[in-house]
């Protein structure tokens, strides 16, 4: 998934299939989306934040993280600052 998706995301949105693994595998996808959090491109980051945002008005609910926002929020807190507005 990680490189697939992170090439993906530098030409058009992957946001949405990011979603499917959250589901199904959503440890190791938060590792990944971590460490794409402090990737150089800012592609990247932007997927790592739109990725796992629990209720994006076009995409489906992410209910783990609806009930427990806790990793949501330590990621958010990784990319806060970024320069990029973008991200």
């Amino acid at each position: 998934m990680s490189e697939a998706f992170k090439e993906m995301t530098q030409c058009f949105s992957a946001e949405f299939d990011v979603r499917f693994f959250l589901l199904a595998t959503q440890d190791k996808t938060m590792r990944v989306l971590n460490v794409w959090a402090g990737d150089n491109n800012y592609h990247v980051r932007r997927l790592a934040s739109e990725g796992m945002c629990p209720r994006l008005p076009w995409a489906m609910r992410l209910p783990a993280f609806v009930k427990n926002p806790a990793s949501v929020i330590a990621l958010l807190e990784k990319l806060k600052d970024d320069p990029e507005e973008y991200v």
